[in-house]
């Protein structure tokens, strides 16, 4: 399909060239996670970015710093500098993989987008007056074929539709949806107090082993340790793997020679080791070769079947056995700490058997469980430091308490709340205008504790409310509650933009972890020779 013939015989309204790039930059490379991918109409060896056997051309890298430089001109006009373009090639590059990536989710579910849908779509978009001329101009001005802008404009509306039909599967109930308008629209604006409890560390003493054997005889008849696990694991990385790669002397030293600039002009035996670093992470050749490499080093670790055979693995790639004493599943330590399955299959194990392969994130790992301490009620040396670290904790927590209702008691109004905090050491800090989803000083994103804040009087202390590190009081200054009537009035439209919101939040997540997956098996390749030559210039 080509929409440059198609056009020729189409009239369309007439509307004026510049939203071309307008449409463009909004419904394409406003670093929304779109992009475009290649279709299988072949076009040319070169890509950009690579996932499994889905590709994009360079030109869409082209087209998007393009955009994204004339968007950012026209914010800023002459006060522009091309140094604001300094990282756009590699978050640009980030989102064509997710673009690729989001290409198969849609395929999973059967969404696809046809020929017509695409020529249908760029009609209403750019509307030209003189569609042949003006398409085939766009086309040369932005230096791509009508095959690569096609394919490009389908990636995007493959993740619109993607994006529509998960985000039909959100319904939300009135009271819900009531929350979430408010959670967007009341705002609040306060003064912060931080009383944290690391301030307060020392004065709650220690405890005396005669305090916890108190506690222990109390408690021993509910005290008991849970089953712990004596492992020991080979763990393979990919860049591990990567550095096992021998780089030739001559092309270090050509390296070297090119870019003398890169290194501070720095002797090359100096810069040896830091130059071989940079040729594996960047010379295509070597990402396919390390690729290769962890791929057969993969194969040849599950195969080993024995100890004898494994210790000749390790030694053919310098691997040292390493060890978890004493694993609770409770209380997981790396890299057992992010993998709940990994884990599982840990306590589960027969003694004295080696694993097969566990893939993780840019890793694989085998393990032999060597020793198991059965659960048991626990003796008082076992659990000691666990009831002094409690007991510690509850005085401190005790304290902090104390000191936040103090200040509070004695806060009549805003200068004495802000004074009095100070004069204790207290952390202080003005908010902006928040809504509940925005970040709260020394807290962070918490939606919970930020209605609690609202619900607070103007011009009074409210608090103190427990967090991770302490409490935090809050003075109220301002608030504006949202406006309901417009709720009412718009809650169809804003049930709408918050299953896309979901939608969108499920496919970031989505992506997220399918990167690591695919990154870990070698499947996502970045070509870095062609992304230097989007390293932008300095200067205006």
């Amino acid at each position: 399909m080509n929409v440059l013939k198609f056009m020729r015989s189409s009239a369309i309204l007439k509307y004026l060239l510049w939203l071309v790039i307008l449409s463009f930059i909004i419904w394409i490379f406003a670093f929304y996670g779109g992009g475009g991918q290649t279709s299988d109409k072949g076009l040319g060896p070169d890509y950009i970015v690579k996932v499994r056997n889905k590709t994009l051309p360079p030109q869409a890298l082209t087209l998007a710093m393009q955009f994204q430089r004339e968007k950012i001109r026209n914010l800023l006009g002459q006060e522009y500098v091309e140094q604001l373009m300094k990282d756009a090639p590699k978050t640009i590059t980030n989102s064509l993989v997710d673009a690729l990536i989001f290409s198969y989710l849609a395929e999973e579910y059967g969404i696809g987008v046809s020929d017509a849908e695409v020529a249908d779509s760029i009609m209403k978009a750019f509307r030209f007056t003189e569609p042949a001329s003006q398409y085939e101009m766009m086309l040369k001005t932005r230096g791509v074929s009508a095959m690569e802008f096609e394919a490009l404009w389908k990636t995007d509306l493959t993740r619109r539709k993607l994006l529509s039909f998960i985000a039909a599967g959100f319904v939300f109930g009135d009271a819900d949806l009531e929350t979430r308008f408010k959670d967007a629209n009341n705002k609040f604006k306060a003064k912060i107090v931080a009383v944290n409890a690391r301030n307060f560390a020392k004065d709650a003493g220690e405890v005396s082993d005669a305090e916890a054997m108190a506690v222990f005889e109390r408690e021993k008849a509910t005290l008991a340790v849970p089953e712990k696990r004596d492992v020991k694991y080979y763990l393979i990385s990919a860049p591990a793997m990567r550095n096992t790669l021998e780089v030739p002397e001559g092309e270090m030293r050509e390296y070297y020679e090119a870019h003398k600039d890169r290194f501070g002009n720095k002797p090359y035996e100096q810069m040896k080791t830091q130059i071989k670093n940079v040729v594996l992470f960047s010379e295509k050749k070597y990402q396919d070769k390390a690729k290769q490499a962890f791929e057969a080093a993969s194969a040849e670790f599950d195969k080993a079947g024995n100890e004898t055979e494994l210790s000749a693995f390790a030694a053919k790639y310098n691997l040292q056995v390493s060890h978890a004493e004493g694993l609770d599943k409770n209380k997981p330590v790396p890299p057992f700490v992010t993998e709940p399955e990994l884990l599982d299959l840990v306590f589960s194990a027969k003694t004295n058997e080696w694993s097969r392969v566990y893939q993780m994130p840019m890793s694989t790992i085998r393990f032999c469980v060597t020793n198991v301490t059965a659960p048991h009620p626990a003796t008082f040396d076992e659990v000691k430091e666990d009831i002094k670290k409690r007991l510690k904790d509850e005085r401190v927590s005790m304290l902090v308490r104390k000191a936040s209702s103090e200040l509070k008691a004695m806060s009549k109004d805003l200068q004495t709340f802000e004074d009095e905090a100070k004069k204790k050491s207290f952390q202080v800090q003005d908010t902006a205008e928040l809504k509940m989803e925005d970040a709260l000083p020394f807290v962070g994103k918490d939606k919970a504790l930020c209605r609690k804040i609202f619900e607070g009087e103007v011009g009074q202390v409210t608090g103190p409310f427990e967090t991770k590190d302490g409490c935090i009081l809050a003075f109220m200054m301002e608030k504006k509650p949202a406006e309901m009537d417009k709720f009412r009035a718009d809650k169809f439209q804003f049930a709408e933009s918050e299953a896309q919101k979901e939608a969108q939040n499920y496919l970031d997540d989505y992506v997220t972890r399918k990167k690591l997956e695919l990154e870990a098996k070698g499947l996502i390749s970045v070509n870095q020779e062609i992304l230097k030559r989007y390293e932008p210039q300095t200067g205006s």
